[in-house]
């Protein structure tokens, strides 16, 4: 977290710390919860967690607090851990991202043959991607149709996103899928296994 070692010279608020150590899964309590504690330990009172600045000695003091209080293991967590579980966060992120680009497939392949033909693939493009050009995105056709059979399927889709490191924000490719699927078949959820 940046905070090990420092001695103090690095500082961080407690909400953000709190936030940061339940998006890494650190710790399983609601950040509220960890940020008042990291507030306490900072011995600043009824402060707004987003103003008291935390040091190293005040997350040394939390982390500590269960072997302080008679606990037979500490609370602390490892650099090596922390890493680990964000290596992991993000590989479960990026195969999430890739499974909602499959079902932003489906719901663009309007012929329903399982295949993007250039017109469905260009839409689609124009629809997550509206900076890339026509040139662009015909390039891209070609260059996946090239190291295929020439058909543009889910999985060669999928490859060529992944192959070129395109990525996208979770929250609009989900609100995509569900508008998408609002729009085609109501609210009814669409087989994204096609």
């Amino acid at each position: 977290l940046g905070l090990g070692g420092l001695a103090g010279a690095s500082l961080c608020t407690a909400a953000k710390l709190a936030e940061v150590m339940e998006k890494l899964g650190i710790t399983h309590l609601h950040p509220t919860l960890l940020s008042r504690a990291l507030v306490s330990c900072a011995g600043a009172g009824r402060q707004p967690a987003g103003e008291v600045e935390i040091r190293h000695e005040h997350f040394v003091r939390l982390t500590s607090s269960w072997r302080d209080s008679g606990g037979d293991q500490s609370a602390g967590c490892s650099e090596s851990m922390a890493l680990w579980a964000t290596l992991w966060a993000l590989a479960m992120e990026r195969a999430y991202e890739m499974d909602l680009m499959g079902q932003v497939f489906t719901l663009f392949d309007d012929s329903g043959d399982g295949w993007l033909q250039y017109a469905e693939f260009d839409e689609l493009f124009e629809t997550l991607f509206p900076s890339v050009t026509k040139a662009e995105t015909e390039d891209l056709f070609l260059f996946a149709a090239e190291s295929s059979s020439g058909d543009m399927t889910r999985e060669i889709f999928v490859g060529l996103i992944l192959r070129l490191g395109i990525t996208m924000d979770l929250d609009e490719l989900e609100d995509l899928v569900n508008s998408k699927r609002a729009f085609m078949f109501g609210e009814r959820p669409v087989d994204a296994s096609r």
